[in-house]
């Protein structure tokens, strides 16, 4: 299965990456931010996102705006990550349309846990 991961910091992303391998999860692509995600899937088919709620130039939850209103993302499942566990921050990713949420730090149990519910 294709992942996207998309994360300001090289080094979350790459923990990310680690994690979704020691799962099973081969292909893993990565995007520094909402903008660099949505021009990497007008040419990469994935079939889940994981997105960090803060990141530049288009942040989390514009993110899901943008996939949610185009045809060929709006079904694609995403799982928001932050370090805020505000219910406030959760809600919002929630009706933006996020899939499930994931607060930062997460181990590789939680994170395998979250992603079984997303298919």
């Amino acid at each position: 299965m294709r992942v996207l991961i998309v994360d300001d910091q090289a080094t979350m992303r790459r923990i990310i990456v680690q994690m979704l391998k020691k799962l099973g999860y081969q292909e893993c692509y990565e995007a520094q931010n909402g903008a660099d995600a949505v021009a990497r899937l007008e040419t990469l088919t994935v079939a889940m996102v994981i997105s960090d709620c803060r990141v530049p130039s288009m942040d989390g939850i514009d993110l899901i705006h943008a996939l949610r209103s185009n045809e060929s993302t709006k079904m694609l499942p995403v799982l928001m990550v932050t370090a805020n566990a505000d219910e406030a921050n959760v809600l919002s990713a929630l009706r933006a349309g996020a899939t499930n949420y994931l607060v930062k730090p997460f181990t590789l149990d939680s994170l395998r846990d979250k992603m079984a519910t997303m298919h």
